[in-house]
């Protein structure tokens, strides 16, 4: 067959394909009505299906069996041509439905998009403290607590100052050590992630009591422990103070202050970064 009549042909087959495709498009908006569906819905729907008949259409796809292998280059494609997540996976929804529709309708043997899942969207905004009850829960171990157990409550009104003044991560807290802490030059060297150290201004609530900490309470706790550490907090028993330990003495500030207790002590960084 000569060159000029295989492209002919080939544009008819193509033609014909995007005939019969637009057919089903159709058929299945006409279902879709039947739903009570919006029009922004279905208008939707219609486009992401037709978006992909033409894809198909392009790379010599069935748009009436393709594999999921097909459609995931497809839904490659859009991440390439810039397509937001929640885009893409508005078309991956709109094809498992309408293969879903064909099983129904025309008996067909699988739905070849429901074993693919949609990208990770961002999450969502994360919660935040406001500034009254920032002061609330900052004063907690201030009254009440610095009663009952002065060491430890100079200890965790430490932390918390540092959490929220400086905006430090937990895993940040514990691997202070007293060599990093400058408090005449106003700031401390963090090891934060990928090892990477940086220098984090620290303001004068926050300088203020951790050197009461220091000059008060760091002392008696280390007498608990046999072995000298050089961790800025430590227990009761003297040892460093762990991840966990410092998560929970947020948690017993949010008690006592009378906060949510779903809150974590990211929301701290969080505000800290919001103020």
């Amino acid at each position: 067959m000569p060159e000029h009549e295989e492209q002919t042909e080939c544009s008819k087959q193509r033609e014909c394909a995007c005939s019969a495709s637009r057919a089903l498009i159709d058929e299945y908006l006409d279902y879709l009505r039947t739903l009570n569906h919006s029009a922004h819905t279905m208008k939707a729907y219609g486009n992401d299906l037709t978006s992909f008949a033409q894809w198909c259409s392009e790379t010599n796809t069935p748009f009436d069996a393709p594999s999921h292998k097909q459609i995931r280059r497809y839904l490659g494609t859009l991440d390439r041509e810039g397509r937001s997540r929640r885009t893409a996976n508005r078309h991956l929804s709109s094809l498992k439905g309408f293969y879903q529709w064909l099983m129904i309708a025309y008996g067909y043997p699988a739905n070849p998009a429901a074993v693919l899942q949609g990208a990770k969207q961002a999450q969502t905004l994360p919660k935040t403290i406001s500034h009254e009850d920032m002061q609330r829960l900052l004063s907690v171990y201030a009254s009440e607590e610095l009663e009952r157990d002065r060491a430890v409550a100079l200890r965790n009104q430490a932390v918390l100052e540092l959490l929220y003044a400086c905006g430090l991560r937990v895993s940040e807290v514990e691997g202070l050590t007293l060599d990093r802490l400058h408090l005449d030059q106003g700031y401390v060297s963090v090891v934060g992630k990928g090892n990477k150290e940086r220098r984090v201004p620290i303001y004068h609530k926050a300088v203020s009591a951790l050197r009461r900490y220091l000059e008060e309470s760091r002392s008696e706790l280390a007498a608990h422990s046999k072995r000298a550490s050089d961790a800025c907090f430590l227990s009761t028993r003297g040892n460093p103070l762990s991840t966990a330990a410092i998560r929970t003495i947020f948690k017993q500030a949010l008690t006592l202050a009378g906060l949510d207790p779903s809150l974590s002590p990211h929301a701290m960084r969080h505000s800290f970064a919001s103020d």
